[in-house]
């Protein structure tokens, strides 16, 4: 389930190549530089090598993040 609509949409953003460069360095860091990177179909990347995957897309990454900060995140919206 995407975070955000489209009119928030990373990819537009200058910064989004070296954003996604970082991904690709963490996953090259978990799976060795034999991976084979990709660009995820809602931005972010994708990694593989053999049987083992890295999903670094930004939905997920955003579900991760605020998955995070447990019950802290509730007082947000709290009356």
């Amino acid at each position: 389930m995407p975070i955000a609509g489209p009119e928030h949409d990373l990819r537009a953003d200058p910064v989004y190549p070296r954003l996604c460069q970082r991904l690709r360095d963490r996953a090259l860091a978990r799976l060795g530089p034999r991976a084979e990177i990709r660009e995820h179909p809602d931005g972010g990347v994708l990694a593989e090598i053999g049987s083992r995957r890295v999903d670094l897309g930004l939905d997920g990454l955003a579900e991760n993040a605020v998955s995070g900060l447990g019950t802290a995140a509730e007082a947000l919206w709290a009356p």
